[in-house]
């Protein structure tokens, strides 16, 4: 087992063992396959162990929600029935959105939010959600404290990735009523 330690996100979920060879079905958090390639060294986490291993994609096939991952160190059922509920992990520098496609929120991580456009109200320093949409945690510039505003396109104006800055047209009021 090798211990990893660099940072990673969550994309998918091994959900049970598939057939005696060893293969998990996984299902996945993230829409995109394009981390994804024969060789290509995957952590899995197992959170009863807190544990993390590196193992080496040998076959892969999409399958309902997710996919069927076959790996070279894994032979039979029971192998793959140890892993179940453990957490696929990714680097996250190699999730990074193509134009035109949903951001990863790691993406703006250390944004400075700009409301409106050109004058700073703090920097994203966290995520959360409130189950009907994404949030992002801003601690703020001028007034003290941080707040979790709504990550909704109806407020972005501009993400600038070449700058870090995400311009937004909050509601007037609303970062202090979110205090």
């Amino acid at each position: 087992m090798n211990e990893v330690t660099r940072p990673v996100q969550k994309i998918g979920k091994v959900s049970d063992a598939h057939g005696i060879r060893g293969e998990l079905y996984v299902i996945l958090f993230i829409n995109s396959l394009d981390w994804l390639s024969i060789g290509k060294e995957v952590r899995i986490h197992c959170p009863q162990t807190q544990q993390d291993r590196l193992l080496t994609v040998e076959r892969f096939r999409p399958h309902k929600k997710g996919l069927i991952l076959s790996f070279k160190e894994m032979r039979d059922r029971n192998q793959a029935e140890e892993l179940k509920g453990s957490f696929l992990l990714l680097d996250h520098t190699e999730l990074t959105s193509k134009s035109g496609e949903n951001i990863y929120l790691r993406e703006i991580l250390n944004f400075d939010v700009e409301s409106p456009p050109g004058t700073s109200i703090g920097t994203i320093i966290d995520f959360s959600s409130n189950l009907a949409q994404d949030l992002i945690v801003i601690q703020l510039k001028n007034l003290d404290g941080k707040c979790e505003v709504p990550l909704v396109k109806d407020f972005i104006v501009k993400l600038d990735f070449e700058n870090g800055i995400i311009q937004m047209n909050l509601p007037e009021g609303l970062v202090e009523a979110l205090l």
